[in-house]
């Protein structure tokens, strides 16, 4: 998995423009419905290392709360191209299974990556993909 290879997906989902800031990848998009506006960014490890994910981060301005529909958005959409479709599975369970109700943060590990759910504000929810 390469950054390349995550903004390939995330253009084939979301076509908008990509900013490049020095190791970082940035999107910006307004999702369906009331599902808020995403900021997206995958990371390499430094210039020299293009080919190599460090993380991935997808942050939204929430307009309804932390809903199924937004998480289902997340995982398959920003952070699921790092993620293998199995994976992808289990995470979006472990999510459902998080009351996001209030504010809270909650972390998954496994011996190829650490997740931050930071539901911090009734505004902000973000997942933090950060690869071991």
């Amino acid at each position: 998995m390469t950054p390349s290879t995550v903004m390939d997906a995330w253009a084939g989902r979301w076509p908008v423009p990509v900013k490049v800031d020095g190791a970082l990848h940035i999107i910006r998009v307004t999702l369906p419905g009331k599902q808020g506006q995403l900021s997206a960014a995958v990371g390499q490890p430094s210039k020299d290392r293009k080919n190599e994910v460090a993380q991935v981060l997808c942050m939204v301005k929430l307009r309804d709360g932390v809903q199924r529909q937004l998480l289902q958005t997340l995982v398959d959409g920003c952070i699921g191209p790092a993620l293998g479709a199995k994976e992808r599975r289990a995470v979006l369970n472990w999510l459902i299974g998080v009351d996001f109700s209030a504010p809270t943060y909650e972390f998954r590990r496994t011996s190829g990556y650490e997740l931050l759910a930071n539901h911090n504000s009734d505004e902000n929810f973000a997942l933090n993909l950060f690869a071991r």
